[in-house]
Formats: C-alpha cells, structure tokens, sequence
C-alpha cells in the first residue's frame, strides 16, 4: 500500500457556494485519479474568507465538498484548515 497526497488551492468559479464547493473537491482529487489512484480515502480541506463574507457562504462551501466525497467518491472531509484572508481561496 501506498499513501499519495496532494494539494490543489485556486479562487472561487461560480457564485453558488455549494456549487463551488464540489467544483474544489472535484478539482483536488482529479489530481490523485491522474496519477493513478484507485481510491481517495480523504480530503482535507482548506478554506480562506473575507471576514465580511456571510458564515453561510463557508458552510454552502463546505456543504458542496462534504456532498461531492460523500456521494461521488464514497469517501470523506477527514479535517482541514480555514483562515481569514483578503482572497477567497478553495482546495485541499
């Protein structure tokens, strides 16, 4: 067995948070499934926000990617990190 990680951050897309959401955890592990791996057995997320951004946009954010790994790839959000940063920004 072998454990590959990877790491994949860019700006918001789409205006739909949970939209937005599945686009990241899509994007994150498209990198994993290029090299090869058969199946991702978690994601960690990060997340960073402007403190004016409305709470409910970082919890549509992080409902799209819970719902991406949960129902696309049978797997889950194991953690993450989020901070407050000028710049929207989005991966794992």
């Amino acid at each position: 067995m072998v454990q590959v990680k990877s790491i994949d951050i860019f700006t918001p897309l789409v205006d739909e948070p949970e939209i937005m959401g599945e686009i990241s955890a899509c994007n994150v592990t498209n990198d994993l499934f290029a090299m090869n791996v058969p199946e991702v057995s978690g994601m960690l997320v990060f997340l960073a926000i402007n403190k004016n951004t409305p709470m409910k946009i970082a919890e549509g954010i992080l409902r799209g990617i819970k719902r991406f790994m949960e129902q696309k790839l049978k797997s889950k959000v194991v953690g993450g990190h989020t901070i407050y940063s000028e710049w929207p920004l989005i991966g794992g």
